[in-house]
């Protein structure tokens, strides 16, 4: 590899590369330094969110979707604004963790790469599934459907 070039010898011929090159050279913050202003904007919004849940009485998206599934599970609880309270402590615990991961990959860079990778492969898979189902199987419908009733109203006898 050819020699590096040191960083003063940068600066003073590129004024303005060698300001980014020094910017690039601070330590990453810290994993509280990360964390924690996430944590906090997290908590302003889940807070008034778990006293809405807990005391309403509307007919919220929760109280649809998940509070039964959640009742079936725990049988034994009458409240629900205990039902309630465990679901939005529960949805914090995960949001923690979706932070946690988050800052692990901010960190390493093999954990983000196969992230990344695996996401493209993903959404790949999926959009590939879609077309298959709109090439194949909608098409596939629409086809019988037309030669059926190309038969049927043109005299001939169906096929199916």
């Amino acid at each position: 590899p050819p020699p590096a070039i040191p960083p003063a010898t940068v600066a003073a011929t590129y004024p303005q590369l060698g300001a980014m090159l020094a910017g690039l050279q601070e330590e990453p913050p810290s994993w509280p330094g990360l964390l924690v202003p996430a944590l906090l904007a997290y908590l302003a919004w889940w807070l008034p969110s778990v006293l809405l849940h807990v005391a309403s009485t509307v007919d919220l998206l929760y109280v649809r979707e998940f509070e039964p599934k959640l009742r079936k599970i725990l049988r034994r609880l009458s409240s629900r604004r205990l039902v309630a309270f465990i679901f939005c402590t529960v949805h914090l615990a995960l949001c923690v963790a979706a932070f946690l991961g988050a800052l692990l990959m901010y960190y390493s860079y093999a954990l983000f790469t196969v992230f990344g990778l695996t996401m493209l492969v993903s959404a790949l898979w999926n959009g590939a599934a879609r077309y298959n189902y709109y090439l194949v199987d909608a098409y596939s419908k629409k086809l019988h459907r037309a030669i059926e009733t190309s038969l049927t109203h043109g005299g001939g006898k169906s096929m199916y």
